[in-house]
């Protein structure tokens, strides 16, 4: 069989809210631009990200000890990616990297059990799934 094999979906990640994931991210949904000869096969191009978001420090009232101070190359990487074809044109995906610029810091995913250990099975991801609050 040739081609990409059909696979369930959807596929929806969660991950650390940093300038260099949103390249990872981007290697899992188009494919890496090193192994672009296997890019279509390797690729997930339904994939969502669910989180954590620049937004989540707001919304989900989370402590000032989850802030991770954005390092000058942070803020580099960021603005390269910013500029990438993909991200250039997604006004959901400027809005997001902007927001993480503007806060002046980055969280990891763990940042979310500082509100209770089950909260991100009980409540965070439920409800994101639920209102469909992911980027494409």
């Amino acid at each position: 069989m040739h081609g990409r094999p059909q696979q369930a979906g959807p596929h929806i990640g969660l991950w650390s809210n940093r300038a260099g994931r949103e390249h990872a991210r981007t290697a899992g949904k188009q494919g890496s631009i090193s192994l672009a000869f296997e890019s279509e096969r390797l690729a997930i191009p339904d994939a969502k990200f669910l989180g954590v978001r620049a937004k989540d420090y707001d919304e989900c009232d989370l402590s000032d000890d989850v802030q991770i101070a954005l390092a000058d190359t942070d803020k580099k990487r960021a603005n390269e990616i910013l500029a990438y074809p993909w991200f250039k044109d997604n006004k959901a995906w400027q809005k997001e990297i902007n927001r993480m610029l503007t806060n002046g810091f980055k969280m990891e995913v763990e940042s979310l059990i500082t509100k209770d250990i089950s909260y991100v099975t009980e409540e965070y991801v439920p409800e994101r799934l639920k209102k469909k609050d992911w980027l494409d």
